[in-house]
């Protein structure tokens, strides 16, 4: 119980580092008012796109330093370490999402709720799709998968004789 405590803390503190720094440097499109909604032209939808790219360079860093670290300090128990970091790495992403969503501008459908045909307001940080939200414990089990690939010489080797 410690150890899940101590994990899901870890991964939340650095997370919302992350959404403090995705929401630093994203610097997300324009959209205009139109007669009955709101839209953006084809250069803004592109900048769609690099808060999606700035949300992965942020979170894959920290994800995969935070897989090393929690697979290198407990490594007792695998099964339960990659359970614990998946899960850890998940509420990151969940609160990088939130903190940046909460940092970055406002709603732009509110703002814009009441404004003129042709005014612009600045879009809300967002994600195209779920799947960047797997950035997280991807990026953390790779990680994972370093130190085992790091320290798998530790394991006794069932086929060598000298280790038997």
């Amino acid at each position: 119980m410690r150890d899940l405590l101590v994990i899901a803390a870890g991964f939340a503190v650095v997370g919302a580092a992350a959404g403090v720094i995705w929401a630093l440097v994203s610097d997300p499109p324009q959209v205009t008012r139109y007669v009955e909604t709101i839209g953006q032209d084809e250069l803004q939808l592109a900048g769609m796109f690099a808060m999606d790219g700035w949300y992965v360079v942020v979170a894959a860093i920290p994800a995969l330093l935070g897989g090393l670290w929690f697979g290198w300090r407990r490594r007792r128990d695998p099964v339960a370490t990659v359970i614990l970091v998946t899960l850890g790495a998940c509420l990151a992403g969940l609160v990088m999402f939130l903190v940046g969503q909460m940092l970055g501008p406002d709603d732009p459908t509110v703002v814009l709720a009441d404004a003129e045909v042709g005014a612009t307001a600045t879009a809300q940080l967002s994600l195209s799709s779920k799947i960047f939200g797997l950035v997280w414990p991807l990026g953390a089990t790779a990680g994972l998968f370093l130190v085992n690939l790091l320290t798998s010489s530790d394991v006794p080797d069932q086929n060598r004789p000298e280790d038997q």
